[in-house]
């Protein structure tokens, strides 16, 4: 089997995965982490801006995607909020939200990465210990 074979089945797994658990005001509520594919849907302590206030996210704000694509929240660094280690908070802007092809990879933070057990971007990956990107 080629590699992007490969690559489309462990995607298309996933999503399926995904879209029998799924539950947005239950992901939202308890704060869980939840993978859309391979990208990270908005947990409840995110913020969203709407081109005039940041707010909390409001999922019918997001585009719906067909069934061969899954959302990509390409979330950016604030200028104005840190954490406590000095990397900025990040939020999603709803119209920096796009639906990409199964076969694309997504950038959950840009710029940056996704930290998977911390829940959260890492403006540079380089000097920081995580265990697991995404």
């Amino acid at each position: 089997m080629s590699p992007f074979a490969l690559k489309l089945i462990t995607k298309l797994l996933a999503i399926f995965a995904f879209l029998s658990n799924f539950d947005p005001t239950e992901a939202q509520n308890q704060n869980k982490l939840v993978i859309e594919g391979l990208e990270v849907a908005p947990m409840s302590n995110e913020k969203c801006f709407d081109g005039e206030q940041f707010e909390d996210c409001d999922f019918s704000k997001f585009p719906t995607c067909k069934d061969t694509e899954y959302r990509c929240y390409n979330r950016t660094n604030r200028r104005d909020r840190f954490q406590s280690d000095g990397n900025p908070a990040y939020y999603i802007d709803y119209n920096r939200v796009f639906c990409y092809p199964l076969d694309l990879d997504c950038s959950s933070c840009t710029p940056g990465r996704f930290c998977r057990p911390e829940k959260r971007c890492i403006l540079d990956e380089a000097q920081y210990p995580c265990e697991q990107w995404l």
